[in-house]
Parts: C-alpha cells; structure tokens; sequence
C-alpha cells in the first residue's frame, strides 16, 4: 500500500486522506507521507487558538472580513 501512496501527488493525497477520514490507519499513512514531504525550510507559524480566548478575536476579524467582501 505504501507504494502506491508515495506515487501519489500531495494533491491527490489531500484527496486521499479526505476519503479515507475514518479508517484511520489508511488515513494515517498517507497523513505521515504528506508530513514527510514538507520542505524542513517553510516557515512555522504558530496556531494561537484557544489561548487566552483569542478565538472570539478571530471571529470577530474573519465576520468583519466576510462584510467586506460581500
């Protein structure tokens, strides 16, 4: 299985995984390829959500943003 998976473009193991989301092992595989395959260079930025509530902060910026747009 591992094989056909590393033949695989990263798109279409997005697509993979997303049909594969509740068999997890299946999942997994293909998660642990995609992961493996990121460049050690590109940037990291932090994912803040649920600290200190600053989830309602990011509500409030996506809503004012979605109001532009529309």
């Amino acid at each position: 299985m591992n094989n056909e998976l590393d033949k695989l473009t990263n798109n279409e193991l997005k697509a993979y995984i997303s049909e594969h989301r509740n068999d997890t092992s299946l999942a997994s595989a293909a998660l642990e390829l995609l992961l493996s395959r990121q460049d050690p260079e590109a940037p990291v930025y932090p994912y803040s959500l649920g600290l200190n509530g600053s989830e309602h902060e990011l509500r409030a910026v996506l809503e004012e943003k979605l109001k532009e747009v529309q």
